[in-house]
């Protein structure tokens, strides 16, 4: 395979690049070492299963293929994300109902119309909508899991003495809050401060506009912290369902 921008030459010497963190790692800490070597062949299969399929979508650039497609992006996730194998469903339902909602939304404003569908613009969009939203709902279903079972005589407590559901859960929901979404308010504040966000980057990269492209970025970061929200809503209520 030889890419227009990139020789075999080069590539092979950016790879090798990755023999500093590895010794590094080897040397100081082995149980790194080896979460290292199994993020990177996740991330190798994954290259190699984005390069087969996405060639299909944008040919078919079918509207059916493209949800079909976004439903099992949010299975493999979550399945993949989850700490516990309760949380798989509350994430699935969660990130599904966002991802749909918040991402037709900014995929109507930004495309209109059919071009919403367009395979183009749907699998980048909803792809790092879910990424985000995998992040956010491990992180906070975990910590809200931890708190209720870490604190449950809290919530039997605040329950006794008159408090409605909602209240005598509000410890655990600021909990799962501040875990989950701290990191990106704090990513956020900085954003362009100290480099340019990888998703502008490639905007430019593939020949966008500046303005657009600036555009894009916000509303995708709008877009991100609002499926985010409401993914994680979901899950908990639904977690919550399961309990009661």
């Amino acid at each position: 395979m030889q890419s227009e921008f990139i020789s075999l030459t080069g590539l092979v010497v950016c790879l090798l690049l990755l023999a500093l963190p590895v010794g590094i790692f080897y040397r100081l800490d082995r149980r790194l070492f080896r979460r290292l070597l199994v993020a990177f062949g996740r991330f190798a299969v994954v290259l190699l299963l984005v390069g087969l399929y996405l060639p299909l979508l944008f040919r078919q650039n079918s509207m059916w293929l493209n949800l079909l497609w976004l439903l099992l992006a949010i299975l493999v996730a979550a399945v993949l994300s989850a700490k516990r194998t309760r949380f798989v469903l509350p994430m699935m339902a969660g990130m599904s109902a966002a991802s749909l909602l918040v991402g037709g939304i900014v995929l109507m404003l930004a495309w209109g119309g059919a071009g919403a569908f367009d395979a183009r613009w749907f699998v980048p969009v909803m792809g790092y909508l879910v990424g985000c939203m995998a992040v956010t709902c491990r992180a906070g279903l975990h910590a809200y899991g931890n708190a209720r079972r870490g604190y449950g005589r809290m919530y039997e407590y605040l329950v006794g003495n008159g408090a409605r559901r909602l209240e005598a859960l509000m410890p655990f929901l600021r909990k799962a809050v501040n875990v989950a979404f701290l990191p990106g308010v704090v990513r956020i504040s900085t954003l362009g401060m100290v480099g340019l966000p990888g998703l502008f980057c490639g905007l430019l990269m593939g020949g966008f506009p500046l303005v657009e492209s600036l555009l894009l970025l916000l509303l995708l970061t709008v877009a991100s912290l609002v499926s985010s929200v409401l993914s994680l809503a979901v899950a908990v209520w639904l977690l919550e369902r399961r309990v009661k």
